[in-house]
């Protein structure tokens, strides 16, 4: 996810803080590495999504048996 971050603030789509390093230091996130595992998973899914970063994160999240949650759900309080 944060490279995903990183790519779309490289092209101008999002812009982040300059202490974003620190912030994301001060949190408790997993690393999770893309492995071949999680790549032969993404072609097993179906085509409902063609964002290639998305289906990343489903493959992992199934694989890896984690509860991905967007953004906006914390809002809402609905889980995806």
């Amino acid at each position: 996810m944060i490279w995903e971050i990183r790519i779309k603030e490289a092209i101008g789509k999002v812009e982040i803080p300059s202490d974003f390093d620190v912030v994301l230091d001060a949190e408790s996130f997993l690393e999770l590495p893309v492995s071949i595992r999680h790549a032969h998973e993404v072609a097993r899914l179906p085509m409902i999504h063609r964002d290639p970063f998305d289906r990343m994160l489903v493959a992992q999240a199934s694989l890896e048996k984690r509860t991905f949650r967007h953004p906006r759900s914390f809002d809402s309080g609905v889980r995806s």
